[in-house]
């Protein structure tokens, strides 16, 4: 169900290239925990959602695609461009599924399960499996979970979804809205998310979509901000790697946007989160770029 590298959201690709750059080779591991438990998984959709994700690692950036984001993201280097062709992912080695059957007696093909997935290995590599990760998540449990799904009461199909799609985009469009898409991680599942984005009108109004390979599919811009991951990286590595305890966390504000910055250029940097460490902390060191 993955299709390429570039079916992820924008700022994945961004704050890769910061990573490469200022911490390459630098380990790390992080976790995808249920926060809705009650929503379980039959051993059918784990194995499904396993050889999916076993899948990945047929994936590689394209010359194709490398001259795509040469096009549309300048600011990445040519150096980076080429390390980004021989980036691949191996599943079997970065990733580990813990599954946690409910306490019942039921058959195995009726046991429900919770499950656990953590990535680990160099964060210049692995980060890229979040958004694919979550995006197959979320559509295996759409696929054997809840299947009974529909739009004003009518079975959905892919003409429907289009269409409910451009409506609501010309409604906002009519309310002179700007709005984007940004719905990879959450989608039902990739026929759907390309469905909407079949619908949405090109207008000055519609800024795009953070997925990369729809953007370049459908001539949209992708449009993209940054991640709590990135800082949150920064301050582990201050905290632990470098022995600031707590307040490498404190300092990751302030070198997490240089270090963006150094990477995309300022003109570039766009938006900063203020709430990854303290709001308060974030707006003590904020300042105007020199």
């Amino acid at each position: 169900m993955i299709v390429s590298l570039l079916d992820t959201d924008l700022y994945k690709l961004t704050m890769q290239a910061a990573i490469h750059k200022h911490y390459s080779n630098i380990d790390c591991e992080f976790t995808l925990t249920n926060r809705t438990p009650e929503k379980k998984f039959t051993k059918i959709a784990i194995d499904w959602l396993i050889e999916e994700i076993n899948n990945l690692s047929n994936l590689r950036f394209t010359d194709d695609e490398i001259n795509y984001l040469h096009e549309k993201l300048p600011y990445l280097t040519q150096d980076h461009l080429n390390w980004l062709k021989t980036v691949k992912l191996t599943p079997n080695d970065e990733i580990t599924i813990n599954l946690i059957p409910e306490d019942n007696n039921n058959d195995e093909d009726d046991t429900l399960y919770d499950i656990t997935i953590s990535v680990h290995g160099k964060w210049e590599i692995v980060t890229l499996y979040e958004i694919p990760v979550l995006a197959l998540v979320s559509e295996c449990y759409f696929k054997f979970i809840d299947t009974n799904w529909t739009i004003n009461n009518q079975p959905s199909t892919d003409e429907l979804i289009t269409k409910l799609s451009n409506s609501k985009c010309l409604k906002l469009i009519e309310n002179n809205c700007k709005f984007s898409e940004f719905g990879t991680r959450r989608r039902r599942s990739f026929q759907v998310q390309e469905n909407v984005i079949k619908g949405m009108p090109h207008n000055d109004l519609v800024l795009g979509t953070s997925n990369v390979y729809f953007a370049k599919k459908y001539g949209f811009n992708p449009i993209g901000t940054i991640g709590h991951e990135w800082m949150m990286g920064v301050g582990a590595i201050l905290s632990t790697k470098q022995n600031n305890g707590y307040n490498g966390y404190l300092m990751a504000n302030k070198l997490s946007i240089e270090q963006y910055a150094d990477t995309v250029g300022k003109e570039n940097v766009g938006l900063a989160l203020t709430d990854t460490y303290g709001t308060k902390s974030f707006l003590e060191i904020f300042k105007p770029f020199r």
